[in-house]
């Protein structure tokens, strides 16, 4: 995972994602760094991207550090 100060350098930046890899790497990055919401638009929260032990920590550290 992008430490802080290399995540603030791709926001804002597109990128082509051609690998489940990759969109499980964006998935995950883009929930460290989601500050207040975060919403998921999926048909079926798609197992190979979702279902996956880095994606699920990291969401689980933004739902508990928040106190809303």
């Amino acid at each position: 995972m992008a430490t802080p100060s290399e995540q603030s350098k791709t926001r804002g930046v597109r990128q082509i994602l051609s690998s489940l890899a990759e969109v499980r790497s964006a998935v995950v990055e883009v929930t460290g760094l989601a500050n207040r919401t975060l919403s998921i638009f999926t048909h079926d929260l798609e197992p190979g991207i979702y279902d996956h032990d880095d994606f699920l920590e990291t969401l689980k550290r933004f739902i508990l550090s928040r106190g809303f």
